[in-house]
């Protein structure tokens, strides 16, 4: 598998299947060209949101989907959520909160995105909704208050510049058993150091945001605190450890949102578009999330009488003619097939992009990247094919039968 993963290469046989009620579950495939390259696809469409609610789940661990629903009888469907700190040296550190950019949870900011990006979020009814997000708005630290912005965001004024662990440094580097591998640089991965300049760690201890670290001159990691606030030393001067924080963004309401996360870019972006911003977010490494390249790939979205789909599309990269699908097909295939479209955005694509689903009987079962192989964490383990289960993942997004809840 670790050479050839066509024995996955296969066309599933069309399918539906009511999960529960206002709930269905499909699964087909597209042809994607007269050279024979197809996908496979597995969705699962709510129709109304009396039988449904929504959650956003994210953690500081990794899990498989299926474990969702195996704790909760209430969930009917998982699909994998957004972008996460990812490298392949398991003898680094890793930060405080392994998802990447805004995570909100049981309605407390956790974790700040430092791009522009949308932010996927469910409010206090669990209605799923998304804002596109900049990165930008106002903190309080103990009785001051500042503007800030975060240091991907492209705005160059502002009187405190925001770290996250979205502002590091991943790269792909060369391997001689599996070709490449990603590392964190260590050395980009810190604030700037200037003189005249002060590093505020902000972290979550005992259900506060509080400053934990206040540090002159900078040069402080990335995976310190739940994020970083930089500015004007004189400015900053009467700033102490264990000041609350309180940070909020301009576009979105923390106080309106039950939990959340970032997450990929509009699938009408590439209707007109080949590139994107995130393409060249380096927290993602060197190999562009959405470029023309196929590959597995999980969406959400909702039309305009409030029903919402989840659905992937599934490739292995090491076939000829099943290596998945690009943001423009994706574009044309669910333009096509939902008319009504209210929004429609990317999770976490490739090896991530995974649907589980409850089924009537009750019997559990995943859908996408089959074909995946866990890298053994030591010299002494070996590969192991996971294709049961799939990659485990920090945040995903549940379906919660009402009834059952």
């Amino acid at each position: 598998m670790l050479e050839s993963q066509e024995v996955f290469a296969k066309p599933v046989e069309s399918l539906t299947e009511d999960l529960a009620q206002g709930v269905r579950f499909e699964q087909g495939t597209y042809q994607l060209t007269e050279n024979g390259d197809f996908t496979n696809m597995y969705r699962v469409t709510f129709s109304s949101t009396e039988d449904i609610e929504f959650e956003i789940n994210t953690k500081n661990f990794k899990s498989h989907l299926q474990r969702q629903l195996i704790n909760n009888e209430s969930v009917v469907c998982s699909i994998n959520g957004g972008f996460f700190f990812l490298t392949d040296d398991k003898s680094g550190n890793l930060p405080k909160e392994t998802v990447l950019g805004t995570i909100v949870r049981d309605g407390m900011l956790y974790g700040v995105q430092s791009h522009n990006r949308p932010v996927l979020w469910v409010d206090e009814a669990g209605v799923l909704q998304v804002t596109e997000v900049m990165s930008e708005g106002c903190v309080m630290i103990g009785d001051m208050t500042f503007l800030w912005a975060g240091n991907n965001s492209g705005k160059k004024n502002s009187e405190i510049k925001l770290f996250g662990v979205d502002s590091c440094i991943i790269q792909h580097v060369s391997n001689s058993e599996t070709g490449t591998k990603r590392i964190l640089n260590e050395e980009l991965s810190k604030t700037p150091a200037k003189t005249d300049i002060v590093d505020i760690v902000c972290e979550v201890k005992e259900g506060h945001l509080v400053v934990s670290d206040k540090r002159e001159g900078g040069g402080t990691s990335f995976l310190e605190g739940n994020f970083i606030l930089q500015g004007d030393k004189e400015a900053l001067q009467t700033i102490s450890v264990g000041d609350i924080v309180t940070i909020n963004y301009n576009d979105l309401n923390v106080k309106d949102i039950r939990n959340a996360v970032t997450v990929g870019p509009s699938v009408f972006h590439f209707e007109a578009e080949r590139d994107h911003p995130i393409n060249h977010d380096r927290s993602l490494g060197d190999k562009p999330p959405f470029s023309d390249r196929r590959m597995a790939r999980s969406v959400v979205y909702k039309t305009i009488n409030d029903a919402v789909t989840f659905e992937v599309f599934d490739g292995a990269p090491k076939t000829s003619a099943f290596q998945g699908i690009n943001p423009q097909e994706v574009a044309e295939i669910i333009k096509q097939s939902e008319i009504s479209l209210e929004w429609a955005y990317f999770l976490d694509p490739g090896q991530s992009a995974r649907l589980v689903v409850r089924h009537a009987d009750g019997s559990v079962e995943g859908y996408g990247n089959r074909h995946y192989v866990r890298w053994p964490s030591s010299v002494n383990q070996p590969y192991l094919w996971a294709g049961e289960h799939g990659r485990a993942v920090p945040s995903v997004v549940n379906a919660i039968l009402k009834n059952k809840k």
